[in-house]
């Protein structure tokens, strides 16, 4: 059984894109898709405000185009704009029965942040891809989810959701031991170590201004975020340029090429993923 049509709304410095899908039993379905990349990128320092400004008009004639159901849309927000981390909840049973999990999560959480940790709204998911016992915790600024409900809604999306477009891609990664995922934006990197059983040991976030160097920069990442790493998987980005400077190190892409037709390529759009989990390696 599939249900009523909805639309992800994708937005990053440099890209716009838009899916319609359906959900069902054994998971989301793509049913049309669209993007744009835009002549002049704004840079990776740019607020979500002026991100969401830049990508405005694009959002509008890729709706237009897919004939994209207004009602309980998702804006998925672009890597860089919300601040991933694993936390360890193991020692919950611990602590006093008063404490929520949630509370737990965001007190963990908060000495990681580059900003008070009351600006964020903090959100935390379990997944296979996480050992037991742990999360994958990310924290939005609430400037963010209001500046992206505001524009999804003048632009006719009812009930607006804001979501991140990384929680997307990985969901659709499966696990793989000793490798290091190296998901890229238009203007960040986001990389995740998984460990000998293949589940995510740790996330990082790296932003990439003009000008970086961005299969250098993410491979001396990929290096310094474990010293274990037997190889990486590449996704949103060619995976032959970073080969070719990983010196020895086994890369490749997420996806093959020939197993994805179309347009609609996560290689090129991580969070597409999510339609493609059969077909990750």
């Amino acid at each position: 059984m599939w249900l009523s049509e909805k639309a992800l709304v994708f937005v990053d410095t440099g890209s716009a894109a838009l899916a319609v899908y359906r959900e069902g039993f054994s998971g989301p379905r793509l049913e049309r898709f669209a993007a744009e990349r835009f002549a002049s990128q704004a840079s990776g320092g740019d607020l979500f405000k002026d991100v969401m400004a830049g990508s405005r008009e694009a959002v509008l004639r890729l709706a237009r185009e897919l004939k994209a159901p207004s009602r309980d849309a998702t804006l998925l927000l672009p890597l860089g704009a919300s601040f991933p981390s694993i936390v360890d909840l193991s020692g919950q049973a611990k602590a006093p029965a008063e404490i929520e999990e949630a509370d737990l999560v965001r007190f963990r959480l908060a000495p990681l942040l580059p900003f008070p940790i009351a600006l964020a709204e903090v959100r935390f998911e379990r997944s296979a891809s996480v050992r037991s016992g742990s999360v994958l915790a990310q924290a939005v600024p609430k400037a963010a989810i209001a500046e992206g409900e505001s524009v999804m809604t003048s632009l006719g999306f009812g009930r607006p959701r804001v979501t991140s477009a990384l929680s997307a891609a990985l969901r659709g990664l499966p696990p793989r031991p000793g490798t290091v995922d190296l998901v890229f934006g238009d203007s960040a990197c986001a990389i995740a170590v998984r460990d000998a059983m293949g589940v995510m040991e740790a996330i990082h976030l790296r932003l990439l201004v003009p000008g970086d160097d961005r299969a250098q920069r993410s491979i001396d990442e990929a290096r310094r975020a474990t010293s274990e790493v037997q190889e990486i998987r590449v996704l949103g980005e060619d995976a032959a340029s970073l080969s070719a400077r990983a010196q020895g190190l086994g890369v490749h892409p997420a996806f093959e090429a020939r197993a994805i037709s179309g347009v609609a390529d996560p290689q090129r759009f991580p969070f597409l993923s999510v339609f493609h989990e059969s077909r990750a390696k």
